[in-house]
């Protein structure tokens, strides 16, 4: 006699059907949420550390133009200072080394930075070495004066370049290899303070003098096989400038400290080796900076 009421097992099926179905809904959503959050906790992280690469890329690019900085001035034997007070003071030490590898080892510090260093870095960077190859190695102090160094012709020489600035003192100390045979002056009184301390391993010479900068004036050092020429003032058809020139088969050391009046910019120090560096989201081009 059929009642109209289900069997028990019908039952019994029918709720175990609907609690497996929402068990595997339950599962479905739970699994979904993981996935979401996963998803977006992968893309927060990812987000957070594209933000931290840019924000260290420009340290980077600081870093690699501090180490590359360093490594020319070991190069070339130089190093710079400036000084802003009453009078504004550049300050340059350095060798004129008749006998350099210099060309030479430029290539090889190309050749290291394209093979070995900016391979390993993430990003595209590049250093140009065709004007250093030339023969000249230049610093730009600020807008006011310009110094080379040309190791071909063994010669130093600071410009100036700035309209507002004048060259009133220069204090130098020099240390020769070679032992002087004579010396000679050829100059023209003015209000240009001049101090020079030149030793060899036989001979000291102090000269204080008061030149023209406007006028030519200079003095030569003699050597039995060779000379050092300084000029001051009125050089290379220029006011303001002073330059040395070594003809002789000896190291010349220098430290020399030109003071110049005005309102001269003499900072920051840049090269003339261009760098170029770029990576997702920086482009960065300009001259190496030798010194803040």
């Amino acid at each position: 006699m059929n009642s109209g009421k289900k069997p028990l097992f019908d039952s019994f099926f029918t709720k175990k059907t609907a609690k497996g179905f929402l068990f595997t809904i339950s599962v479905i959503l739970f699994a979904s949420t993981l996935v979401f959050f996963a998803q977006s906790f992968s893309s927060i992280n990812g987000d957070l550390e594209k933000s931290v690469f840019l924000q260290l890329k420009p340290l980077q690019v600081v870093s690699m133009q501090d180490d590359i900085s360093t490594d020319l001035l070991n190069l070339f034997d130089l190093s710079f200072d400036v000084n802003y007070g009453a009078t504004k003071l550049i300050s340059v030490s350095g060798i004129i080394n008749y006998e350099n590898t210099i060309s030479a080892d430029v290539d090889n510090y190309s050749s290291f930075l394209s093979s070995t260093f900016f391979p390993r870095l993430a990003g595209q960077e590049s250093l140009s070495v065709s004007e250093i190859n030339e023969g000249s190695f230049e610093a730009f102090f600020g807008t006011a004066v310009e110094f080379d160094y040309n190791y071909d012709s063994n010669t130093i020489n600071f410009h100036n370049i700035g309209s507002a600035s004048t060259l009133e003192s220069i204090d130098m100390n020099l240390f020769s290899e070679g032992t002087i045979t004579s010396y000679s002056w050829s100059e023209n009184a003015g209000d240009m303070e001049v101090e020079i301390y030149y030793y060899d391993d036989s001979n000291y010479l102090h000269f204080s003098k008061s030149l023209d900068s406007s006028e030519s004036s200079s003095l030569t050092i003699n050597y039995s096989n060779g000379s050092v020429v300084l000029y001051f003032g009125l050089v290379d058809t220029t006011n303001g400038n002073f330059k040395i020139v070594s003809s002789a088969p000896y190291k010349l050391e220098y430290n020399i400290s030109c003071g110049y009046s005005g309102t001269p910019m003499i900072s920051p120090v840049r090269s003339n080796v261009p760098f170029v560096y770029s990576a997702s989201g920086l482009t960065y081009s300009n001259k190496i900076i030798l010194l803040k």
